[in-house]
């Protein structure tokens, strides 16, 4: 168990929020010390169900005030705290985090070559190409927490540009 005491008063308290939701994640969980800080901040990397086929862990960590959460190569950005009655997976780190658990969300990568060219989050139900236009990608990925919605496109070419 990590000592949340060292931390700045943002880091302790987005910790016990997020551990009171999903305590199991305290196993993950290091406090870390940036140069030039005087406090820890929380790091929190969960390895992703085999199922998933995630490039790397879910990993979540607070920095001064923002919340950052790094979704296979996708990486959300939010201020923290934020509004205690918002709904929105945009706004809120705690949704987000809601939302990839429950394959609400998925995390895609475009890649020209072996070159990633952007990262997006794709909700169940859309499509890929839906919220993504005008592309000369090579190659999509789309992962999420169990693998539900992962798919994978290989060649695509956007009619309109050829």
């Amino acid at each position: 168990m990590i000592n949340l005491d060292k931390m700045n008063p943002m880091s302790r308290d987005f910790a016990a929020k997020l551990f009171a939701i999903y305590p199991e994640w305290q196993l993950f969980s290091s406090a870390r010390r940036l140069p030039r800080h005087r406090t820890e901040y929380l790091l929190v990397e969960i390895p992703s169900p085999d199922a998933a086929d995630l490039a790397y862990p879910l990993v979540i960590h607070t920095d001064r005030h923002e919340v950052r959460i790094n979704f296979d190569y996708f990486s959300y950005h939010r201020e923290w705290p934020s509004d205690p009655g918002e709904t929105s997976i945009w706004r809120c780190p705690l949704k987000f985090l809601a939302a990839i658990m429950h394959e609400d969300i998925a995390a895609a990568s475009g890649w020209k070559g072996d070159h990633l060219s952007i990262a997006w989050i794709v909700q169940r139900g859309e499509t890929w190409e839906s919220t993504l236009h005008n592309s000369t990608l090579d190659r999509v990925r789309l992962r999420s927490w169990n693998g539900a919605l992962n798919d994978d496109w290989q060649g695509f070419r956007d009619p309109a540009k050829t």
